[in-house]
């Protein structure tokens, strides 16, 4: 029921700003499912317009969201739930993020001083590669490699566990950085007893192994891939 809010309120809001039933059902059945297939070849790039990339953002954004969180709100109207601590550490690298790579676009000079185009294409493609959605409506392979390097460790972070991002998921990435924190911790105090914890949750020490056995996976993958590719 949740999937199909989602896909039922994304479609009418692309008819809204305009665009036809067949592409907006086939964009928005590609949005929830972060999976970015377009019936354009320019994807989005080729409306060319600033109201079905508004919509496309906030809905990108809505499916990386953990689908645990709607359930909770929906069925115990958990108001609080807006204070996850994954959710809110996704939204922060979403807003940090874009206006970071806006910040090298403007800076290097790829936009000549439009600042208006550079922050819209800077929030559209951070938020479509964060999510794993891959539309884009600019080739960002021709931007800076601040802003490129940006967007790789954007796609490595993804979306909220419970979602249809991919990614190592929001969560596996705060717990490693809690995981090296207290390590470095223990190093200094070696008698203090530090409870690996996540907001109130205490995690056990076979979630952290399982989480930075997971990362050293992906790292493994991703380093071998780019060796082949290379040769």
């Amino acid at each position: 029921m949740i999937y199909l809010t989602l896909t039922l309120a994304g479609i009418l809001a692309l008819l809204v700003v305009g665009m036809n039933l067949y592409d907006a059902v086939v964009h928005c059945f590609a949005t929830v499912a972060t999976g970015g297939f377009s019936s354009k070849t320019a994807s989005i790039g080729f409306y060319d317009s600033l109201a079905i990339e508004t919509v496309l953002i906030v809905l990108m954004t809505l499916s990386g969201v953990s689908f645990s969180l709607y359930y909770l709100f929906y069925s115990q109207r958990r108001f609080d739930l807006v204070l996850d601590r994954e959710l809110l550490t996704y939204l922060i690298i979403i807003v940090a993020s874009v206006f970071f790579v806006w910040g090298i676009l403007v800076f290097e000079g790829d936009y000549e001083r439009n600042l208006w185009r550079a922050f819209r294409d800077s929030a559209f493609t951070v938020t479509s590669i964060i999510t794993t959605t891959g539309f884009f409506t600019v080739d960002f392979d021709v931007w800076d490699t601040g802003a490129a390097m940006t967007l790789v460790f954007l796609m490595f972070i993804g979306g909220c566990a419970g979602s249809t991002a991919g990614g190592i998921k929001v969560i596996r990435v705060i717990v490693i950085f809690r995981t090296v924190f207290q390590d470095i911790f223990r190093m200094i105090h070696s008698q203090a007893v530090t409870p690996l914890r996540v907001g109130d949750q205490v995690l056990s020490e076979r979630v952290r192994i399982a989480v930075l056995g997971l990362f050293a996976a992906w790292i493994a993958v991703f380093v071998l891939a780019t060796f082949l590719v290379a040769i």
